[in-house]
């Protein structure tokens, strides 16, 4: 699949064309320009100690909050901007994945609800010829299923 920067960001609780936040492009959200309305103050109970700490799924909280301006009117980094992002990464897999990732494709991917840790060592072919973590992910869920 082929992305459009300049297009709306695929989230889907921004789909619907009459919801302001369907404006918002990935080129936004790589800019840290969406301007969602996202308090991140670690000093009291925010939008970000909520997230992160009472939050099961915390890309969809991120995407749930409204705009505080028209997208794109400022450029500020928050963790749930970033959230919104990244967790598009990896379509084919439950969304409780969390993963780090190091140098030529070295990562671990823990899915908690598949009681699944995979350890990729390096760029890992797969039988297609495909290198794409994605579809490497995608793999070993449907060997497991």
């Amino acid at each position: 699949m082929k992305l459009n920067i300049d297009k709306p960001a695929p989230v889907i609780e921004w789909n619907n064309t009459n919801d302001p936040r369907h404006s918002i492009t990935i080129k936004n959200l790589l800019q840290q320009t969406s301007d969602l309305n996202f308090e991140e103050n670690y000093y009291s109970k925010s939008d970000v100690t909520q997230m992160l700490f009472y939050t099961s799924d915390m890309a969809a909280f991120a995407a749930s909050h409204p705009l505080k301006n028209k997208p794109y009117s400022e450029c500020y980094y928050n963790t749930g901007k970033n959230n919104d992002s990244s967790v598009r990464r990896f379509l084919n897999v439950p969304t409780d994945m969390f993963y780090a990732s190091g140098f030529d494709g070295q990562a671990i991917y823990i899915i908690s609800s598949k009681k699944l840790v995979v350890v990729r060592l390096g760029l890992t072919k797969l039988p297609e010829g495909e290198y794409g973590a994605n579809e490497f992910l995608k793999t070993i869920i449907n060997l497991i299923k």
